[in-house]
């Protein structure tokens, strides 16, 4: 299981353009298979997910307006 997520997330990371978004994403995914397999339950790494890309975007938002 190691293996294939490192390499989806290397791989997924790469394709995102620039080292920090790349990094992030990585170590995102590595972070979503872990709790995956910790759980053997989809929903937790969706939640996570989506309350990351909505912590994102509100800091977008705040920063864009400061």
């Amino acid at each position: 299981m190691f293996l294939g997520a490192l390499g989806s997330a290397a791989f997924f990371g790469l394709v995102h353009g620039n080292w920090a978004q790349g990094i992030y994403a990585a170590l995102m995914g590595l972070i979503l298979a872990w709790l995956y397999e910790k759980k053997n339950r989809l929903w937790e790494p969706v939640l996570f997910h989506s309350a990351a890309n909505l912590t994102a975007m509100l800091m977008r938002g705040l920063l864009w307006h400061w």
